[in-house]
């Protein structure tokens, strides 16, 4: 499950630091003890799941076509090829 946007995996520890090459919990899931959110660099089929979490999150927006779209988000991975990200559910 993608979770939302923005070159490694980095996750905050109990002191609220954040360290490469490991996993971020959300404070739910470190009470349940439930799966961790990976932070990652984002990947071209990822950009389709992107897109539809624009429109979840903005439909009014993307009624009108006001949302990134696909060539954007491509666009944008060869830009910045280290600095988007996304979290995704595992």
């Amino acid at each position: 499950m993608l979770l939302g946007l923005t070159d490694s995996s980095y996750t905050y520890n109990e002191n609220n630091s954040v360290s490469k090459g490991t996993t971020v919990k959300t404070e739910n899931q470190m009470q349940n003890q439930n799966p961790y959110l990976i932070i990652r660099n984002t990947q071209l089929d990822d950009i389709p799941k992107i897109v539809n979490l624009q429109k979840e999150s903005f439909p009014y927006l993307a009624r009108y076509g006001n949302i990134w779209h696909p060539d954007e988000l491509e666009s944008h991975l060869h830009l910045f090829q280290k600095r988007q990200f996304v979290a995704v559910a595992q």
